[in-house]
């Protein structure tokens, strides 16, 4: 058995849906229309060891990106682009920042993520409280949420 997980921008172009149909769902290759799991699962039986089975996965999976990667190139660098920043800032300063719609945005991020932006957004901050909670040195929980905008406080 062998499982594949994909970076949530990494879905889309190998099955050309978005990934937002498969949510709480455990499918099979073939059951989400994934035609090429058969080429591969046959190559994969003549195959001699665990690193010649990775190699043809890595290369099958390659050659569909090579051969048709439709991810727009804009969404790409507004994917890293929010995923990135620092400072998370709202999303409709995010949009006029970088010359986007937000429904725009949000459709992208519907087809090719399966989430919205915000959402997206929100995930992203939690994980990497999640990484600095783990790996550094925090005395407060209060100061960890504050650092990653967690934190709504009215100073009046």
């Amino acid at each position: 058995m062998l499982g594949v997980c994909f970076f949530p921008e990494g879905f889309y172009p190998f099955l050309k849906i978005p990934v937002s149909e498969f949510k709480n769902q455990m499918l099979g290759a073939m059951e989400i229309g994934f035609k090429l799991a058969n080429t591969i699962s046959e190559r994969l039986k003549e195959a001699p060891n665990i690193t010649s089975r990775l190699n043809i996965i890595e290369n099958e999976l390659a050659l569909v990106l090579y051969n048709g990667n439709d991810t727009p190139e804009n969404f790409r660098q507004i994917f890293n682009a929010l995923k990135e920043s620092d400072n998370p800032l709202q999303l409709a300063e995010f949009c006029r920042r970088n010359n986007i719609g937000i429904r725009k945005l949000e459709r992208m991020y519907y087809k090719y993520v399966g989430v919205s932006a915000n959402t997206y957004g929100t995930l992203n901050r939690f994980h990497k409280s999640l990484n600095q909670l783990l790996y550094t040195d925090y005395s407060k929980l209060s100061d960890l949420a504050f650092d990653n905008s967690f934190c709504r406080c009215n100073y009046s």
